[in-house]
């Protein structure tokens, strides 16, 4: 059969008119409703992140957070039905991310912004507000989220900040905090061990060690507001300076008079050096991994303080005293230039379109419960440590018997406890949260106090049970420093470098004061014998007990409800 009579309408088929529409067809084929777009499937590693929960482990759910549609999703850790909530966030993370958040959105709306320089500091970077905000978000989620953290310029340091291009060879500020930090075991740690040269040649060498002391703690009341009002970059840079003069001074001091006013200069220039470099924290990281950062660096100034003495004792018996001081001078130097190469301005910039920070100084800093429960608590363990290291060489050399020498490893030992607290605080952090690593810091050091206590009664010529409850007070110290400090300045970015600076004055005024009372029941014959070391330790852990499980549960609490 031919093709064309196989196909006999193909040919007029395009040439016939179409046929009429009828209210039928119409009725018949009414378009179909779209259907909601099935959600992309995440990528391989958010996949494998993401995927079926193995048997026990809690199931994730997304969800979003009311009131900002335009946030990414956030993952919730929720049960089986009817079972306990489990995989919890930790304590405060969601409320700090939540209220950041949606503090920062509602401002960038307010002013018509998008620029994520014009939010707060604690949700800034340089890959735009929504980007900042989904990372917090995911952060309160219970994601780790390491690969934004990674990339986000201000998790790399000052050199990544909007400050200045970062130049070859800068050094993060993570590895930059912890020789920041160490100014302060090198200053005093290995200058113990020069003391006896200095009060066999010069004269009475505790008045220099005094002066030190009172320069340190009153001399962070002005540094706070000066880089509040100047940066922190150029306070830090001249306070590193004068460190070095001031060390350099002290080495070729000729009377005891001159090396009291040049370790007075130097107390107060390691106060501006520390001051911004805890302040500096709270610029470039949220509230909520301000703790984990300063447990990095503190277990950083642990190292440095454990071989500070060594050291001393080694160059003093080999050069003298003098070389003690113009180590501390080199030391600085090469600290300054590399901070002047790697340390840029921390501080937030405001220009004129941009709302202005929150004025009022010292009412806004103690007008924060936060501030408050958070530096009572530095303050609390530090005042208790402080009593150990005044009176403990007093206690064990010359009540128990010990040598010097065994002496000397008993602080050795305290600062491997304390670097090895310290570490541990970090893993608390993420898993449990400050509240929760707060509380178990706080039975740590009433246990080491307690321990102390019946070894007292029990055994009060024995010093092993003075060493236990030392190692597991110390423990304690070790979680309470980090979330101490950094917590006190986790609601007030506007004003860190003052919170900074009231809750350091805080901890030596506390310290200095507990240490002289303590001081007045220690007589020649020991007639109280270990009790005035051991009673001032106990009164901390019982105030500790009562911050971390009365007042600081009230103050998140608090916070929840102005999230909803």
């Amino acid at each position: 059969m031919p093709a064309s009579a196989r196909w006999p309408r193909s040919r007029n088929c395009a040439q016939r008119p179409p046929p009429e529409k009828k209210a039928s067809d119409e009725r018949h084929h009414r378009p179909r409703r779209r259907l909601p777009a099935r959600p992309r499937a995440p990528p391989p590693r958010a996949r494998r992140r993401l995927g079926r929960p193995r048997p026990g482990q809690p199931q994730r759910v997304q969800q979003r957070v009311p009131g900002n549609d335009h946030a990414p999703r956030v993952e919730r850790h929720l049960g089986p039905p009817g079972a306990r909530r489990q995989g919890a966030p930790p304590d405060g993370a969601v409320d700090d991310a939540r209220r950041a958040c949606l503090r920062g959105v509602r401002d960038a709306r307010a002013r018509g912004a998008r620029r994520l320089g014009r939010l707060a500091p604690h949700a800034r970077g340089d890959q735009g507000s929504d980007h900042d905000v989904g990372h917090l978000l995911r952060r309160a989620g219970g994601e780790p989220c390491l690969r934004h953290r990674d990339r986000h310029p201000a998790r790399e340091g000052p050199a990544g900040r909007a400050g200045g291009v970062s130049r070859p060879g800068a050094i993060p500020f993570v590895w930059l905090l912890p020789l920041l930090l160490a100014a302060q075991p090198v200053a005093t740690d290995s200058y113990l061990p020069a003391l006896p040269a200095i009060a066999q040649q010069l004269g009475s060498a505790s008045l220099s060690l005094t002066v030190f002391v009172l320069a340190f703690g009153f001399g962070q009341l002005p540094c706070g507001p000066l880089s509040d009002r100047f940066g922190r970059r150029p306070v830090m840079l001249s306070g590193l300076a004068c460190y070095a003069v001031a060390a350099l001074a002290c080495a070729l001091a000729p009377s005891i008079g001159w090396l009291a006013t040049g370790r007075a200069l130097q107390g107060f220039s390691m106060a501006a050096i520390l001051v911004c470099s805890r302040a500096a924290v709270r610029d470039l990281y949220p509230a909520h991994e301000g703790p984990h950062v300063m447990a990095r660096g503190l277990a950083g100034l642990g190292v440095v303080g454990l071989v500070a003495p060594l050291l001393g004792a080694l160059t003093v018996q080999q050069w003298g005293w003098r070389w003690v001081l113009a180590g501390m001078a080199i030391y600085a130097t090469v600290l300054w230039w590399l901070c002047w190469r790697s340390f840029h301005e921390t501080r937030a910039s405001w220009s004129a379109g941009d709302a202005p920070p929150a004025r009022g100084g010292v009412r806004v800093v103690f007008a924060s419960q936060s501030f408050r429960a958070w530096a009572s608590l530095a303050a609390a363990t530090y005042g208790g440590i402080f009593c150990f290291l005044l009176l403990s060489p007093l206690v064990y050399i010359s009540y128990l018997g010990l040598s010097p020498t065994l002496y000397g490893l008993i602080p050795a030992g305290g600062s491997l406890v304390y670097i090895g607290s310290t570490t541990m605080c970090r893993r608390l952090l993420r898993r449990l949260g400050p509240v929760r690593t707060v509380r178990i810091g706080a039975l740590l050091s009433l246990a080491g106090a307690c321990i102390q206590a019946l070894g007292c009664w029990l055994a009060p010529m024995s010093a092993w049970p003075l060493l236990l409850g030392h190692a597991v007070y110390v423990s304690g110290h070790g979680i309470h420093q980090p979330c101490g400090q950094a917590g006190a300045v986790g609601d007030l970015p506007h004003q860190a470098g003052r919170a900074v600076s009231w809750s350091g004055f805080g901890m030596m005024v506390v310290a200095f004061a507990v240490g002289q009372i303590a001081a007045s029941f220690v007589d020649p014959g020991f007639t109280h014998g270990a009790w005035p070391m051991v009673v001032p330790m106990g009164v901390a852990g019982v105030v500790i007990v009562l911050i971390a499980f009365l007042w600081l549960p009230r103050i998140h609490s608090t916070f929840k409800k102005e999230i909803r």
